[in-house]
């Protein structure tokens, strides 16, 4: 029996030969996506599955997978940061070997001629773009995306049938559960932007997590209840 489990692999269908995986292979989409929503479902997606496992055996590599889900959808979400994560990519793809026009010999001095001027046309655009990249990136400075939060906000998805003698917590703080089906909360600033939520329901087992949500983040929280074992 093999003791090396692969959460990558088992979990999200990475194979081990794609680790580690770049933000667009961890939510399952296409490299450079710039649909936003595409994004933001993809990695809604992701982090329900991963809520679901959560409660099963394996509730530190669920946890380490939740924290790159969430780390890879504020990326992608934040201009700045996807534009400066999407020109590190572009570096690093390979690069495919330019096949050498045919020389003519009895071909006319004028097309001849023209080859080497597009080629050195092309290098010239490929330039001014990657500079016009960088200048973009390094020229904004501050704080990525320039928001104003000091910490992150929760979007809690609870069904109201589900709520009777129910308990919120949030960094030990008791919450009060709104009447809407989803309702936000506004976290407070803490230590690396690391935060607990709890979770109680009479009869089912608790939900207890440590998230990491920064401020920038806008994190989907929906409960997976499991009945308790009498």
């Amino acid at each position: 029996m093999s003791t090396s489990f692969d959460p990558y692999h088992k979990w999200l269908g990475i194979p081990p030969d794609q680790q580690p995986a770049h933000h667009y292979r961890l939510l399952g989409i296409d490299l450079f996506e710039s649909d936003a929503d595409v994004i933001e479902a993809a990695a809604n997606q992701r982090t329900a599955y991963l809520q679901e496992l959560a409660a099963g055996e394996q509730v530190e590599l669920t946890q380490k997978l939740l924290n790159e889900i969430t780390q890879a959808r504020r990326c992608l979400l934040n201009v700045d940061q996807k534009q400066a994560y999407d020109a590190q990519l572009q570096s690093q793809q390979p690069v495919s070997p330019v096949a050498r026009p045919k020389v003519e010999p009895e071909a006319p001095t004028e097309k001849t001629s023209r080859t080497p001027s597009l080629l050195a046309g092309l290098g010239i655009a490929t330039s001014v773009v990657l500079i016009v990249v960088l200048g973009v990136v390094l020229s904004r400075g501050g704080s990525p995306g320039g928001g104003t939060r000091e910490a992150g906000v929760l979007l809690i998805r609870w069904e109201t049938s589900q709520r009777e003698g129910a308990v919120l917590e949030v960094d030990g703080e008791s919450i009060t559960i709104l009447a809407e089906r989803e309702f936000e909360v506004s976290l407070k600033r803490q230590p690396r932007f690391r935060h607990r939520i709890a979770m109680r329901r009479a009869g089912y087992k608790s939900i207890e997590r440590d998230l990491t949500v920064t401020p920038d983040d806008h994190m989907v929280i929906q409960p997976n209840w499991q009945r308790e074992k009498r």
